[in-house]
C-alpha cells in the first residue's frame, strides 16, 4: 500500500500535530478538509503551531477530485457523526481511515459510516495541547498509538500507515495489545479530565489536593470495573500508572476538557462518563461517581 494522498478532518489541538509533519513531505499531497465558516476562517487566518503559521492546503468537500489513501480524523467526539459525511466524495475501498479521538468508540462509528474502507484504531497520548483561536501550543511530548482488527487487510494497512507516518517524523507506536492501551488512556481520561472539569482545577491544584486525587481514583476505579467486564486485563495497574501520570504532569497544564469548559465550548463528557455509564449498564455495573460528574456537567439526570 502506497500512501500519497492524505486528508485531515479536524485540525485542532491533536490533528495539527501530525499535519505539521505531513504537509511538507516530498511526494505527498496533504490537504485539510473543512466546510462553511470553518473553511473560510482557515483560509483567511491560517493555523499556527507554536507560533509558526503553517502553509496548509485547505479543501471543501467535493471541491476537487481527491481520492484519499489515508484520512486522519481528529474531530471532537461529539462532532464526529456530523463531520464524517464530509468525507463521502474522498473515501473509497482502498482508503485507510484512522480516528484519533479521545474515548473508546470512535473506530466503531467510523466503520459504521464507511464499512467498505479500512478503519484502524488510534489515539494520541502526551502533554495536552493548548488551543486559543487558530493557534495551538504543544511542547512536543507525546506519541500516536495505532491498532487494528486482526485480519490481513487491516494488518497491511496498519504497517503501511505506521511506516508512512514515521517517515514524516510523527512518533508512532503499535502496541501488542491495542485494546488494553486504549483502555489505559481512557481510564486516565475518565479520571483526570473529569476531575479537572468538575473542580475547575489544573494539574497542580489536583496534585496538591488529597480530595481531588481520591476523586480521580474513584472515577478510574469505576472505569476499571467496566474494563474488566469487557475482558481487559491488568486494570489495577492502569489505575496506578494513571495516578503516577497525574502526579508528575507539569502543574500548570489543563486537560482538553477543562480548556473546553473554560472557553465555553462543548465538552467530551459523553465520551467519558456518558460512554462509561452506557457500557456499565450492559453488565449491571453502577458507577455513582461518574454518574454524579455526568449530571453536574450536563444538567441531565442519568439512570443506570
Amino acid at each position: 500500500m502506497k500512501i500519497q494522498r492524505v486528508l485531515l478532518l479536524g485540525a485542532g489541538a491533536v490533528g495539527i500535530l501530525p499535519a505539521a509533519q505531513l504537509y511538507c513531505l516530498p511526494g505527498v499531497d496533504f490537504r485539510i478538509l473543512a466546510d462553511g465558516e470553518r473553511l473560510e476562517r482557515y483560509r483567511r487566518d491560517g493555523l499556527l503551531l507554536n507560533g509558526e503559521k503553517l502553509p496548509f492546503r485547505y479543501m471543501a468537500p467535493g471541491e476537487e477530485v481527491f481520492s484519499a489513501d489515508l484520512v486522519l480524523i481528529a474531530t471532537k467526539d461529539w462532532a464526529l457523526r456530523d463531520a464524517l459525511p464530509l468525507l463521502r466524495d474522498h473515501v473509497g475501498p482502498h482508503t485507510i481511515l484512522v480516528p484519533l479521538l479521545n474515548g473508546i468508540s470512535a473506530g466503531d462509528t467510523v466503520e459504521e459510516f464507511y464499512p467498505g474502507s479500512v478503519t484502524l484504531r488510534g489515539f494520541f497520548l502526551g502533554h495536552a495541547s493548548v488551543r486559543i483561536g487558530n493557534e495551538v501550543t504543544q511542547d512536543g511530548v507525546g506519541m500516536f498509538y495505532f491498532g487494528e482488527r486482526s485480519d490481513e487487510r487491516h494488518s497491511q494497512a496498519l504497517t503501511a500507515t505506521a511506516e508512512f507516518l514515521r517517515s514524516a517524523g510523527v512518533p508512532v507506536d503499535v502496541p501488542e495489545d491495542f485494546r488494553a492501551a486504549l483502555w489505559k488512556k481512557y481510564i486516565l481520561n475518565v479520571g483526570i479530565n473529569q476531575t479537572q472539569a468538575y473542580f475547575k482545577a489544573d494539574y497542580g491544584m489536583v496534585q496538591r489536593s488529597p480530595e481531588m486525587l481520591a476523586f480521580a481514583r474513584d472515577l478510574m476505579q469505576e472505569a476499571a470495573a467496566v474494563a474488566r467486564a469487557e475482558g481487559i486485563a491488568n486494570t489495577d495497574g492502569m489505575i496506578e500508572a494513571a495516578m503516577e501520570t497525574i502526579c508528575t504532569m507539569p502543574p500548570e497544564v489543563k486537560t482538553s476538557m477543562l480548556q473546553d469548559l473554560l472557553a465555553a465550548r462543548q465538552t467530551e463528557i459523553e465520551s467519558f462518563s456518558g460512554e462509561l455509564l452506557r457500557r456499565g449498564a450492559r453488565y449491571g455495573l453502577v458507577s455513582p461517581r461518574n454518574r454524579a460528574v455526568y449530571e453536574v456537567c450536563t444538567g441531565v439526570k442519568k439512570g443506570e
